[in-house]
């Protein structure tokens, strides 16, 4: 009787032992599962601050006017443009002098419409207009900086021709094309330039301009 009893005994402290490890398993469990829990709640309300991976680059000025220069021809004497715009050495118009002037990029009463103009003279209207239409395309499309060096290159002899333009005009390439606003990279100039050779009279240059974004010459 006193043995069974001593089993007795021991299988209930067994029992006991056993239930109470099972319990305290689950709690640990528990409370593991509320802590993460928590942390969840704690941490999925906050955004992470956007940070812009991409490089910015300067524009391949060098490019930009060989390339200009290739298409625009000199003349020393004003002469009308295919579109009948009265030009004189690197296609600069009277329009293009005034602005020049205007903006101080650089004093232009030097000359006189009409008369002959040196080519040295010529080059720097030329480059002057370049960082004219430069800094008004980074304000009006300001992915143009992410661009390649040479991609904007060819953005600049783009609207060195076409103009920059305006949406609510819809003139020059951002009146047409008013996406490039919102974004533009190397392929998507690249795209719309062989589309535009195509749709264009000027199609010897468009496919220059997009050569020269994938690096042939």
């Amino acid at each position: 009787m006193k043995t069974n009893n001593k089993i007795t005994i021991i299988a209930t402290g067994f029992a006991i032992y056993i239930a109470t490890i099972f319990f305290v398993k689950s709690f640990t469990a528990s409370s593991n599962e509320a802590s993460n829990g928590t942390l969840v709640l704690d941490t999925c309300g906050i955004e992470e601050p956007y940070v812009e991976t991409r490089s910015s680059h300067k524009l391949d000025k060098a490019a930009a006017i060989q390339l200009i220069k290739a298409f625009e021809g000199f003349s020393d004497s004003v002469y009308k443009c295919p579109s009948g715009v009265p030009t004189v050495g690197w296609g600069t118009t009277k329009t293009c002098l005034t602005e020049l002037h205007r903006q101080k990029y650089v004093d232009t009463t030097f000359y006189v419409w009409g008369h002959h103009l040196e080519k040295a003279d010529a080059d720097v209207l030329l480059s002057k207009t370049i960082d004219m239409i430069y800094k008004m395309s980074l304000k009006n499309v300001p992915d143009l900086k992410y661009l390649s060096p040479k991609a904007q290159a060819a953005f600049i002899s783009w609207a060195y021709q076409c103009g920059i333009g305006s949406v609510k005009a819809k003139t020059g390439i951002i009146g047409v094309f008013p996406d490039i606003i919102d974004h533009i990279d190397d392929k998507m100039l690249y795209d719309i330039l062989v589309e535009r050779a195509y749709y264009s009279k000027y199609k010897a240059r468009r496919l220059k301009e997009a050569a020269l974004i994938i690096g042939i010459k």
